[in-house]
């Protein structure tokens, strides 16, 4: 399958409404898991090459140990979520709305129809 033809059915497939309440961390996850292990690739390899199917220090990666930090930070990520709808006096993940919701990439906001954090308050995107 073409290249370009993957991406568009993964925008589909995520712009779809069962997917609407999905949540995309991508890069950050790859990081927060292989955080503890950087050393073991860098200066000779980029970290990436410890949890590529085909890298080169592959046999280096420890599974649990990834898996583990992967999990404290998604548990710093759910602390900050409640600190900051606390912070806009919700109590809870469901009260949270559109409106609520901005971007700072003008094309995700207009995608995602929410605000787009560098223009005023009540304009909308076109």
């Amino acid at each position: 399958m073409p290249r370009d033809k993957g991406k568009q059915r993964i925008r589909s497939l995520v712009l779809t409404p069962e997917y609407q309440n999905a949540v995309y961390i991508g890069t950050i996850a790859v990081i927060a898991t292989l955080q503890s292990q950087m050393t073991k690739a860098l200066p000779q390899a980029p970290a990436p090459q410890l949890a590529l199917f085909d890298g080169k220090l592959k046999d280096e990666f420890n599974p649990e140990e990834g898996s583990l930090h992967l999990a404290n930070f998604l548990r710093s990520c759910t602390a900050e979520m409640v600190m900051a709808l606390q912070a806009m006096g919700k109590s809870h993940v469901q009260q949270l709305s559109r409106e609520d919701l901005v971007s700072v990439d003008q094309e995700l906001a207009k995608t995602l129809n929410i605000g787009y954090a560098g223009e005023a308050v009540g304009s909308s995107i076109k």
